[in-house]
């Protein structure tokens, strides 16, 4: 099928719409003759209750990749899809060398709009002009002349705080949907995929403990996409930046169980070394690969 050759403006919701209930008509049988939200499992007749899911989100740098209802769309926009954005700004924040950031400093009982950066000098840190009160500026600067020499506390904010429970939940729910545009509805219909969907839709819940790790060593250097593993876990990882989420595969461990083994490798010194059997490449798009195939007609 052509389709995925063209960018993603190109592609129109009614093509998205049409390949997956043409897909889903090799998998189900009565074939529903709808659109099947990939997260809540409700029919779909009407396209103007479907909306474009960008996977990641669109302010991580996210492409189309498949469709969602507009009820699953918006309730991730704000919440974990914002805690995403904000997470990755304080990683970003974190690293070494990094560019400015646009801050609120608070100082002993004052405030200060200030842009924050890493260099290799150290922290370099500029009050942005015309955002301050120059009385507040000059009190904090006599404070300073007062302390020199002698430790001090300085707060930062980054603006607009997160859970990191939301921020991990964004990131199940990014490797879920990449999943199913590769994979199709045969993966991702089965009821082992009960539990994480659930998660998804309610991301305040502690429904799965753990379902993310931040990659280290060698399975830090592998590309993005879908890899399937063997050993320490019969699981599939996909690896999105430097985050890692583990996700059942057609068969092999429980979301139940993937969970209870991340919480003991987190516990663990020692990295575990993964062995992978089989990869597939980040979806260009709605691919449903295995949806591909029609059923065994008896």
């Amino acid at each position: 099928m052509g389709l995925w050759h063209h960018w993603e403006e190109l592609i129109s919701k009614q093509d998205l719409f049409d390949y997956a209930v043409a897909s889903l008509s090799n998998v189900l049988r009565p074939t529903p003759g709808a659109y099947v939200c990939p997260i809540c499992h409700d029919l779909f007749h009407d396209i103007e209750e479907l909306t474009y899911e960008h996977v990641p989100p669109k302010s991580l740098g996210g492409k189309v990749l498949c469709l969602t209802c507009r009820q699953c769309n918006s309730s991730a926009g704000h919440s974990i899809d914002s805690a995403m954005h904000k997470e990755r700004r304080f990683r970003n924040f974190m690293s070494r060398n990094a560019g400015p950031h646009r801050v609120k400093l608070s100082y002993d009982k004052f405030a200060i709009n200030a842009d924050i950066g890493r260099t290799k000098k150290g922290i370099e840190i500029t009050c942005v002009p015309g955002r301050n009160d120059p009385s507040v500026l000059s009190k904090v600067h006599n404070r300073l002349k007062e302390t020199r020499g002698k430790p001090f506390e300085l707060g930062v904010s980054l603006g607009g705080g997160y859970t990191q429970r939301s921020a991990d939940v964004g990131y199940l729910r990014t490797a879920f949907l990449a999943a199913f545009a590769r994979l199709g509805y045969r993966w991702s219909i089965t009821p082992d995929k009960d539990s994480i969907r659930k998660q998804i839709r309610s991301p305040g819940d502690v429904i799965l403990e753990n379902f993310r790790t931040h990659l280290r060593g060698s399975a830090a250097d592998i590309p993005k996409g879908l890899y399937i593993l063997r050993e320490p876990i019969h699981a599939m990882l996909v690896k999105i930046d430097t985050t890692g989420v583990f996700l059942p595969w057609l068969s092999g461990h429980t979301p139940e169980e993937i969970s209870e083994w991340i919480v003991g490798e987190k516990q663990r010194k020692k990295s575990a070394k993964y062995t992978f059997v089989e990869s597939w490449s980040w979806p260009r798009g709605m691919e449903l690969y295995f949806d591909k195939i029609p059923p065994h007609e008896p």
